[in-house]
């Protein structure tokens, strides 16, 4: 690779008089020549860290309502437009949140914003709004040194760099209102906020908000059925037995489906009804098999009544 050659040349005869290479300066004084080393320009970074979304079986009625409510609040000039989708945990909110931003995101040419709050992630604290701020103003070009400590200060530079761009954020995972607050574009009127978690949120004022219920069982029996990559009768009675031990949650189905990809369904169904912990077998299965566990102590039992 060529390095960057600056010239300084005489007006008269174009005669080179000085040379300075890449980052380096040559300034012209009075009759000497000062050089002076410039910090290299910043790395220019791409705004755009939406997560693909899983495969999503079914929820074609929500993902139509939020996309509706989207299209009516941008019609109507509304400057704050908040999605809030909360639920149980593993009903697949996360999953929807991204198909829904993937599939507008042609609105938002600008940034696309994803952050996982860690609201209700075992074992972590959820995350600061402030630091929240800090990474995506770094992101958008503050140096650390224009980044203001005070949580005030950085909310009022984020929406002021909002105001003017076509924004999505996609807030994962919300612990409480007060998390979220801080980081909403504010009056920036064409952006867009979506929000998920398990808690609903009812102080925050949103154009729409979804309680995310279990799948139907069908479209959990789909679930497993495409996970696994073989072929099930859509009446089969071992994959129905299978997606009500996980109480019809995706979150549970998921890393099962891969299980059924290379274990017989009866062998499944099996194990799952003879251990006390209903997804033990799913140790190593998938990185979400801690959740996954957690999930079967915590929400599958009361789902199905035992």
């Amino acid at each position: 690779m060529y390095p960057l050659v600056h010239q300084m040349s005489s007006d008269s005869t174009g005669e080179v008089k000085a040379q300075a290479f890449d980052e380096a300066r040559q300034y012209n004084i009075g009759r000497g020549v000062m050089h002076i080393h410039e910090a290299a320009q910043r790395p220019k970074t791409a705004l755009f860290t939406l997560t693909p979304p899983l495969e999503i079986i079914g929820r074609q009625k929500e993902r139509t309502e939020l996309a509706s409510a989207v299209g009516a609040a941008f019609r109507r000039g509304v400057s704050l437009v908040v999605l809030a989708v909360h639920g149980m945990a593993g009903a697949g909110k996360t999953a929807l949140a991204r198909a829904l931003a993937i599939q507008l995101s042609s609105q938002f040419p600008h940034a696309r914003l994803e952050i996982d709050l860690h609201g209700f992630t075992p074992g972590a604290m959820p995350r600061d709004p402030g630091e929240v701020l800090a990474t995506w103003l770094g992101l958008a070009g503050f140096r650390a040194s224009d980044i203001p400590l005070n949580l005030e200060d950085k909310t009022q530079i984020w929406r002021a760099w909002l105001a003017e761009r076509q924004v999505l954020l996609l807030l994962d995972n919300a612990h409480t209102v007060e998390q979220v607050l801080p980081l909403l574009p504010g009056e920036a009127p064409r952006c867009l906020t979506l929000i998920t978690s398990r808690d609903s949120l009812d102080e925050l004022e949103a154009v729409v908000r979804l309680e995310l219920e279990r799948l139907p069982s069908a479209d959990a029996v789909a679930l497993l059925a495409s996970r696994s990559g073989r072929h099930f009768a859509a009446d089969d009675g071992l994959l129905f037995a299978l997606a009500e031990r996980c109480g019809f949650l995706p979150l549970a189905l998921r890393p099962l489906g891969a299980l059924l990809a290379r274990r017989d369904a009866a062998d499944l169904l099996e194990a799952m009804d003879a251990g006390q912990h209903r997804f033990q077998h799913l140790v190593g299965a998938e990185n979400s098999s801690a959740q996954v566990r957690a999930l079967a102590d915590d929400h599958v039992p009361r789902v199905l009544g035992s």
